[in-house]
């Protein structure tokens, strides 16, 4: 293990960021080894630093959605605050600057799931989470003492690190600098400059060879330019010194993280260091490049995946009830992995040929398992010929797939999908009223007399319930038409708390339902997800959540442009690729507003 002294140094880094001077220096960026805590945190819990509470901490709170689509091409970017790397991130930069070392990461693979888990505290996308915590710095603290440790464990991981000439007896001082200045460039995700060179190369003063290397991959690991995006060396823009292009090497990392969740590769920094990446015709082949990757379509997934929070099952119940309502059915774990494979698959599809509205619309059929076929009621896709279509009639888009549909136990609850639909596809809150009575969060008790809907309305008929659930729950109502296990009925079996089935009943599915655009009669889910996908304000919703995802914050005045011009590719002509390929391309991507 490396000195006491120098991990509490370390540890004083990741607590307080300078932005001046040189590295080391009291005031500098923190980079160097030397770096002492320049700030102390922001309140909340113990030990947590900057970053440390609600993403965007600091800035003006305002009305989120009080943000418009109305573009003023020469208005200045949004205030965007200091960003740390998400641990996805995090850990697939060690996997590109150690890919030469064989078993790096599997010994920084205990300090790495000690991390805290991203969005662990956070009601959006994961990515939004920009604590620094206590957790945080030991974390990282305990993987850049695990991965120098090992590499330093066998003089070849070290070969294949830094070259033959880092074994010799002593330390080779041109071969130390060039390690320096080679491996700092891919940490840091820029060229180190002479004194940045000079001062990581004090780390040699007073121990042997071995120890020298060793305490420059920890120093390196732990520096704010490896930890956070920093964004300190752009140009000013017509002599403003608050608002900065972008260098070539940050819009090279802020293109890559943006599109791959990755560092830049070889031929994008190849651009950066020649220049030629501030060139339109170099930036938009590289983003066009690198949108093209595999790595790219997955980032986009994951969106979704996380916008419709298909990630979040608990796993199915164990009562008499929840047996006898999936006799036959496969209700496993399995069954649930199945149906988001087959979100993912969907989107995927859509994405690389279609355009918004395809995600509201299709039917076409993504199920590969056995068992989700059968609960749709189709042969299983292969997943490399075109897909086939669902039963005629019975689901439209990705509202109406079992990942959607499937709740925990043997009901539905029409409350929590129309909440659903409300919040995060049309982007209207939903508050609940001050003081409810005891018990009004509680789904009404089963009725052998009554079906799901006729309980659930009548909970809610007061005057105090019924107007604002009028507003969402009709949503949740045209969705009766599946049951908790996202299996389409016409019929609602009445199911007791015993298991015991005591008859069907007949679902009613048709509503009169609320959207920004007036109101509208819908006989049931296809209908309510065509309603959807020629709804504006869904088309807006979708702007907005794109852009949280890919900013990892709440859109500001100053991001109107970039929300127009995502807003402008989601509609019935549009093509969702380019949608999301827009972010990138739009100018105040390369653009950094200082506040």
């Amino acid at each position: 293990m490396l000195g006491r002294p120098f991990l509490l140094g370390a540890a004083a880094v990741l607590l307080g960021l300078g932005c001046g001077g040189d590295i080391g220096q009291a005031g500098g960026d923190g980079s160097g080894p030397e770096a002492s805590n320049a700030g102390s945190g922001a309140p909340g819990e113990p030990g947590e630093g900057p970053g440390g509470g609600e993403p965007g901490e600091g800035l003006p709170e305002a009305d989120p959605y009080s943000v418009t689509f109305e573009c003023e091409p020469d208005a200045d970017p949004s205030v965007a605050p200091l960003a740390r790397l998400t641990v996805l991130q995090y850990e697939r930069t060690l996997d590109a600057l150690f890919a030469s070392v064989p078993g790096a990461m599997d010994a920084a693979r205990g300090a790495l799931d000690q991390l805290p888990i991203d969005g662990e505290q956070e009601e959006s996308f994961a990515d939004m989470d920009g604590r620094i915590s206590q957790r945080h710095i030991d974390g990282f603290i305990n993987v850049a003492d695990a991965v120098a440790a090992h590499v330093m464990a066998d003089p070849a991981r070290l070969s294949a690190l830094a070259g033959d000439c880092a074994n010799g007896g002593s330390l080779d001082r041109a071969c130390f600098d060039a390690f320096i200045a080679d491996f700092g460039r891919l940490a840091h995700r820029r060229p180190l400059s002479d004194a940045e060179i000079a001062r990581y190369g004090e780390l040699a003063g007073g121990v042997d060879a071995a120890e020298a290397y060793r305490g420059v991959i920890f120093s390196m690991l732990i520096a704010p330019p490896m930890l956070y995006h920093l964004e300190l060396g752009g140009t000013e823009v017509d002599g403003r010194s608050e608002l900065l292009d972008l260098s070539p090497h940050e819009l090279a990392s802020r293109l890559s993280y943006h599109l791959w969740q990755a560092p830049p590769d070889a031929e994008l920094r190849a651009t950066a260091d020649d220049g030629s990446l501030m060139s339109e015709s170099v930036f938009e082949a590289q983003v066009q490049r690198l949108y093209d990757d595999p790595r790219a379509l997955e980032t986009v997934v994951r969106f979704f995946g996380e916008w419709y929070r298909i990630d979040i099952f608990g796993g199915f119940a164990t009562t008499p009830a929840f047996e006898t309502f999936a006799t036959g059915a496969n209700a496993d774990q399995a069954l649930y992995d199945a149906a988001a494979e087959e979100i993912e698959a969907l989107v995927a599809y859509h994405v690389e040929q279609g355009n918004y509205r395809d995600l509201f619309e299709s039917d076409l059929n993504f199920a590969r398992s056995q068992a989700l076929a059968d609960l749709y009621g189709v042969a299983p896709w292969d997943g490399t010929s075109d897909p086939g279509a669902l039963p005629d009639g019975e689901r439209a888009g990705l509202l109406t797939r079992a990942a959607m549909l499937i709740s925990s136990n043997h009901g539905t609850n029409p409350f929590k999908r129309g909440a659903f639909i409300q919040r995060d596809i049309l982007c209207t809150p939903v508050e609940p009223p001050p003081n409810l009575p005891p018990g009004a969060l509680t789904p009404p008790p089963f009725d052998p007399m009554a079906t799901t809907r006729e309980r659930f309305e009548a909970k809610v008929e007061s005057p105090t319930c019924a107007g604002c659930h009028a507003t969402f729950t009709p949503f949740g109502m045209a969705l009766e038409a599946y049951d908790g296990l996202g299996r389409f009925r016409t019929e609602e079996q009445l199911i007791d708390d015993d298991g015991n089935l005591l008859g069907s009943v007949p679902v009613d599915t048709q509503v009169s339902a609320s959207f920004p655009e007036g109101m509208q009669e819908l006989s049931g889910p296809v209908e309510l997800s065509q309603a959807l996908a020629e709804s504006e304000r869904a088309n807006e919703c979708f702007a907005r959540h794109y852009f949280r995802y890919s900013f990892r914050r709440v859109e500001q005045p100053g991001d109107e442009c970039v929300l127009s011009g995502l807003l402008e590719r989601v509609g019935p002509t549009g093509s969702l690729r380019d949608a999301l390929r827009q972010v990138a391309l739009d100018p105040a991507f390369k653009r950094r507003l200082w506040r």
